[in-house]
């Protein structure tokens, strides 16, 4: 581990210990879950959102590892949680690699306390873990990261999730950056998307935007919540499995243990196929 656990300030809220309390997970201080529950005052429902965040992910996972997908890269990652890539594929029992990535120390520093996995053991059924700092912002700084590439083979296919980190990016930047990410895919390579989406759900989106911002969890002027057309421009170059670009609710949609209507959620996803 190459970051002390002492920089770890229970006293700040942190975005992904935030988004941890509101996942259901353990590794989060009175402080995250303060501003947790001002959220839930601004979204009532986002609890819905986060669950079916995670259903979606499960659905995509099994997806591409029935297509023989053995490598993920999940980029702007946040705390490893309940439901993350590398417990889905180890409940699945699929031997894969999994890189998590997050700009943030406390992420990189909290994620490999929980983890404990130099990537080295191999054990049936468990996937490898490695957690590496990057910025979002810089995909050539992360795909070229040795850890990474010291970690990942480059003749087999490789899935990146890339999980709402888009929107805490302005347009220019989103753009090059999904730009990016999809230019440097192998043939074969696959591209998960979540991202909220404004169309329905503009104010109460621009209102934890805000709350975010005061909170100093988000740089003034990058959150974004962009419309669905503005999020289908950031997937192109690549071949959507069908449904496309959805609701999550809608991909590939399974029984839920909540009714949800696909026409009043506020968050979308896809996964896309390099050609």
């Amino acid at each position: 581990m190459s970051e002390p656990l002492h920089r770890i300030d229970g006293r700040v809220p942190n975005f992904a210990r935030v988004m941890d309390y509101l996942e259901g997970g353990k590794d989060h201080f009175a402080v995250d879950r303060k501003v947790g529950d001002e959220l839930l005052g601004i979204a009532p429902d986002l609890p819905v959102i986060v669950a079916e965040q995670r259903r979606f992910l499960r659905r995509a996972i099994a997806r591409l590892a029935e297509e023989g997908i053995r490598q993920y890269v999940d980029i702007g990652c946040g705390l490893p949680t309940c439901g993350s890539p590398h417990e889905i594929l180890q409940d699945l029992g699929v031997d894969a690699r999994v890189a998590y990535v997050d700009e943030d120390p406390v992420v990189v520093v909290h994620g490999r306390a929980i983890l404990d996995n130099s990537g080295k053991v191999v054990t049936p059924g468990r996937p490898l873990v490695r957690v590496l700092q990057g910025d979002p912002r810089d995909p050539d700084g992360i795909l070229d990261h040795p850890e990474l590439t010291g970690f990942l083979d480059p003749a087999k296919p490789t899935a990146v999730l890339v999980r709402n980190i888009l929107a805490v990016m302005d347009d220019a930047t989103a753009a090059t950056v999904a730009g990016r990410l999809v230019d440097r895919l192998s043939p074969g390579d696959r591209f998960l998307l979540i991202h909220v989406v404004r169309d329905s759900a503009e104010r109460k989106s621009a209102d934890m935007t805000r709350l975010f911002t005061d909170e100093g969890l988000l740089d003034e002027g990058r959150g974004q919540v962009r419309t669905l057309a503005q999020i289908q421009a950031l997937l192109d170059g690549l071949d959507l499995l069908p449904p496309g670009l959805v609701p999550l609710p809608a991909w590939h949609p399974e029984p839920a243990p909540h009714a949800v209507a696909p026409d009043a959620f506020w968050s979308v996803g896809a996964v896309g196929r390099k050609p």
